[in-house]
């Protein structure tokens, strides 16, 4: 197990002592989660007492600017103060040099398994994070604002499939809650059941609606009044998959997909999270 730099506490919790400052939005002091519509790809906003947190940045297409930094600014957007990085597949983490450019100071986080992995550190060279900005964790818990986040990384091995290092995060504000778990196969899901109460009004399907992904038990104990697809539209993986959007159905789980609606917002009222429509 790879030593951390520093805790995801010292982060988190340092940071919320910028609240109210408006350092990274505009406009807005709503609190909210935003699954940002950005092809096949992650990118998930939350924003907490002025400040933004961005949970993966989504992909860099070829040949042209990735679209993660064009949706911030639709919601007023101009700097992210806090990028937790799930695993190192280009969809999630390909337009980091991206965000970094507008947010030179941002804290970048990441799982520790992944210190060493090649796309990771070309990634994070690309975006010219400094070492004093990465933190390499394997699991914390911290506050950003007025929610608590909770992050588990499973282990992973050089050669195992990167899916399975995948950093799954519960984020809280009293009964609105979230569960997102990158790329993280069933298995990975199972191994992290008894660690945590998983349970939340939102969940973001695993691997975009893979049918490797979201398993019965899990959906079961994340036990969801939404679920989340991120995925492009018409993609060739065929995500999210008959079969997990079956699962999902038999949990009464209220399916919403950004290919087809776009940008997807939930803000926080009367203790809950509220789909904005």
């Amino acid at each position: 197990m790879m030593r951390l730099t520093k805790p995801l506490a010292a982060v988190l919790v340092g940071a919320s002592l910028f609240a109210g400052t408006g350092y990274g939005l505009v406009g807005s002091t709503t609190d909210r989660v935003v699954f940002l519509s950005i092809g096949q790809g992650d990118a998930t906003l939350l924003q907490s007492e002025g400040r933004s947190m961005l949970i993966d940045v989504g992909p860099a297409p070829m040949g042209s600017v990735p679209p993660v930094v064009a949706h911030l600014r639709a919601f007023g957007v101009d700097r992210v103060d806090v990028v937790l990085l799930s695993h190192p597949d280009a969809d999630h983490i390909g337009g980091l040099a991206a965000v970094m450019r507008i947010s030179p100071d941002a804290r970048v986080e990441a799982p520790a398994c992944f210190r060493d992995d090649s796309k990771m550190v070309d990634a994070l060279d690309r975006a010219r994070v400094r070492p004093s900005q990465i933190v390499w964790t394997n699991g914390e818990r911290g506050q950003f604002g007025d929610f608590q986040v909770q992050v588990r990384c499973h282990p992973w091995y050089e050669g195992e499939d990167d899916n399975y290092g995948s950093m799954v995060v519960k984020v809280s504000d009293g009964s609105a809650s979230l569960v997102t778990t990158g790329d993280a196969p069933s298995d990975e899901e199972l191994d992290l059941l008894g660690q945590l109460d998983w349970s939340a009004e939102i969940i973001h399907f695993g691997h975009h609606g893979s049918k490797t992904a979201s398993s019965p038990a899990w959906l079961a104990a994340v036990h969801p009044v939404y679920g989340i697809v991120s995925c492009g539209r018409n993609n060739r993986y065929g995500h999210p998959h008959a079969q997990t959007l079956e699962r999902a159905k038999a949990q009464g789980i209220e399916v919403h997909r950004t290919d087809r609606e776009g940008d997807i917002e939930f803000d926080v009222a009367h203790g809950r999270f509220e789909l904005e429509r």
